[in-house]
């Protein structure tokens, strides 16, 4: 008995940034393009570690350098950085615990909103070629999935003042509806097809990687001045 309790102490243990020292990458920055460039590099090195296919890893590494988009949308800026004190976009908020409803609802990021819907829509906006060599069905999957929603769908939220939220990727600029009530319904066939081909197990190790390496990421910042409440 205290082994198997040892076991599942060690199964739902937190994610400690320190378990991928030995991975080698340093983050240092909560700006939106260095913490994209980080989850991906932290994605790519573990898929590589754990021996993925190369067009999964491939896939992996995708998503983990596109699963934070959506925070783009000028809502979701104001609402991390309400004093607007930064001069680049950010992707985690110094905000405490008891300043982050009134600045969501003063942002006008809607109560429920997932970001998550819109990285995906700027993803499925994005030319054929940004995901070139991966399977496109499954880095939508993985960006949507990255905080446990998409399975099968991103819950809506009510959207009264929609923007249009817009990205460049490589030079190419795109841009998506930013109405968070709208729902993506062709994700449950897409979640199905993608359990049917890698597994259940293995579309959630998938969705692991990603998750594990964005939240890797975010601990390793979580130690600077700034730290990061808002995900």
């Amino acid at each position: 008995l205290p082994a198997r309790r040892q076991a599942w102490a060690r199964a739902t243990a937190p994610v400690r940034a320190e378990a991928f020292e030995e991975l080698s990458f340093d983050v240092h920055s909560d700006e939106l393009t260095h913490h994209l460039g980080a989850v991906g590099d932290a994605a790519a090195r573990i898929a590589a570690a754990v021996g993925l296919p190369e067009p999964v890893a491939r896939s992996v590494e995708a998503a983990a350098r596109l699963h934070d988009l959506g925070k783009l949308d000028p809502r979701f800026q104001r609402w991390l950085d309400p004093e607007a004190g930064s001069a680049a976009l950010l992707a985690k908020s110094s905000l405490g615990a008891d300043r982050i409803e009134a600045a969501r609802v003063a942002a006008g990021w809607p109560k429920g909103g997932r970001h998550e819907t819109l990285s995906a829509r700027l993803v499925m906006a994005a030319p054929a070629a940004r995901l070139a060599g991966t399977d496109g069905d499954l880095v939508i999957h993985l960006v949507l999935a990255h905080h446990g929603q998409g399975r099968p769908l991103v819950r809506p939220a009510a959207d009264a003042d929609p923007p249009l939220v817009v990205a460049e990727l490589d030079g190419d600029q795109v841009s998506a509806c930013g109405d968070l009530a709208q729902v993506d319904w062709h994700q449950p066939a897409r979640f199905r097809r993608l359990c049917e081909q890698y597994g259940y197990w293995g579309l959630a190790f998938l969705e692991t990687v990603v998750r594990q390496a964005d939240q890797a990421a975010s601990s390793l910042v979580g130690a600077s001045p700034r730290g990061m409440v808002v995900a």
